[in-house]
């Protein structure tokens, strides 16, 4: 087994390892990834069977290792793929998160390499309110400046505290939402969308915002467990994430 930095020639059989694991990585979002931190796949006799991903985020303590993306092809798991990926992607980083699946094999593997669960982020959907005029576009109030450029650069609209993406004519991603009223905020997005639009946003816990979609329509649908190590403390003005990039 082999490990090597990823290119866009590997975007094909990468989206489709992802696509295994219900994940959904569109060349943009792999292109952020290779820019802004670093990422891998793994190779067994020159097939990729396994990809691993890695950005930094800043924060108080300078920053923090958010593991983006770890997935391995069915084929070839419980051989240490997603061990030795990991490994190598977390190298020198000892403040460390990420947002922990499902699979029976993921957790395990993050709090082997230190990744105690912390928290849940949950997935919500729900209809936009509509109402009021579109969004319209500001500059961004807030840190991570790259990240949300490169939502930009591919159409979503960019409001001082939050980013929201369209995806076609009936469906809209909340990606970013940085307030201290963060009800606010959303409630301000989803009249500017069309009514029949259905809106997906995923929430910590820990934030209210989550009682507010409740009480406003929003279901939630899935989940992941937020994993860190003891040092790392969540942002508490950050109430919308994208899980792969917080």
């Amino acid at each position: 087994m082999t490990l090597r930095p990823a290119t866009t020639a590997d975007d094909e059989v990468v989206a489709h390892i992802a696509a295994l694991g219900d994940a959904h990585t569109p060349p943009h979002y792999l292109a952020y990834v290779r820019t802004a931190g670093r990422l891998l796949v793994a190779e067994d006799h020159g097939r990729v069977v396994g990809f691993g991903g890695v950005v930094p985020v800043p924060d108080a303590e300078g920053s923090t290792a958010m593991v983006t993306d770890l997935f391995v092809h069915p084929e070839a798991r419980g051989r240490g793929v997603g061990t030795q990926l990991l490994g190598e992607l977390l190298a020198g980083n000892p403040r460390r998160m990420t947002c922990s699946s499902s699979h029976p094999a993921a957790l395990p593997a993050y709090v082997r390499a230190g990744m105690e669960p912390r928290g849940t982020v949950h997935y919500w959907r729900g209809p936009a309110f509509g109402g009021a005029a579109p969004a319209m576009p500001e500059p961004w109030a807030h840190d991570r400046v790259d990240l949300v450029g490169s939502w930009a650069e591919h159409g979503a609209i960019v409001r001082a505290d939050s980013v929201v993406e369209r995806r076609g004519a009936t469906v809209a991603v909340v990606q970013r939402v940085v307030s201290e009223t963060p009800e606010r905020e959303v409630e301000q997005l989803l009249r500017g969308l069309p009514a029949d639009v259905e809106v997906t946003l995923c929430v910590p816990d820990w934030q209210p915002l989550g009682r507010w979609l409740s009480e406003h329509g929003f279901t939630s649908f899935d989940h992941d467990l937020w994993c860190a190590t003891p040092d790392v403390m969540p942002d508490p003005m950050l109430a919308v994430v994208n899980p792969g990039l917080w």
